[in-house]
């Protein structure tokens, strides 16, 4: 058999099962997701299942794999001191994956994929700020990131949310520029 159409089927397969799966975790939680299910709804058997996950679990731990190395990729590629661009970034690899992202952050994601995402983020945040400011405390780093992520989590959520109605440069320049709008930081 050619390999270049052994692979095409594969990544075909691969495919239809991640669609699948990720339709079925936007309804309910991976726990409630059987393997039957999945295969219905990709029209394929158990046994091709089978040959490339274990189980729901595995396939969740799959994509959120792929896309937590996009965003680690994207996150070491570029400079601290352009946050914009890199924000843009971010935004498409999100936009890009926008399925997923949406799945993940419903409530039947999965929020220790975040926290681990969360996590990368503030180590590259924090080398950047003590970079800017050496005198810069641990604690004052911790605390700003927690304000600043939760608020650009939100944003996201809400960009999910309204079906990714503006483009993901426009999301990418609002948090850019949100510490400036000081009508919004009345309350």
């Amino acid at each position: 058999m050619n390999e270049e159409k052994k692979d095409r089927r594969v990544k075909y397969t691969q495919k239809v099962i991640k669609e699948s799966f990720i339709k079925l975790l936007k309804e309910k939680p991976v726990s409630k997701i059987t393997v039957s299910e999945i295969c219905k709804n990709a029209d394929i058997n158990r046994g091709t299942f089978y040959l490339h996950y274990y189980d729901a679990y595995s396939l969740l731990e799959s994509l959120e794999k792929e896309l937590y190395v996009q965003i680690e990729n994207t996150l070491k590629n570029f400079s601290t001191e352009n946050l914009e661009n890199l924000l843009e970034t971010i935004m498409l690899v999100i936009f890009n994956n926008k399925d997923i992202c949406e799945a993940l952050l419903s409530e039947h994601g999965d929020e220790q994929f975040f926290k681990k995402v969360l996590n990368l983020a503030k180590n590259r945040s924090r080398e950047a700020w003590k970079a800017q400011n050496p005198k810069i405390t641990e604690n004052t780093i911790d605390y700003f990131f927690s304000f600043t992520s939760s608020g650009c989590i939100g944003i996201i959520q809400e960009w999910i949310k309204k079906g990714f109605s503006e483009p993901p440069q426009e999301i990418a320049s609002f948090i850019t520029n949100i510490k400036k709008r000081k009508e919004l930081l009345m309350f």
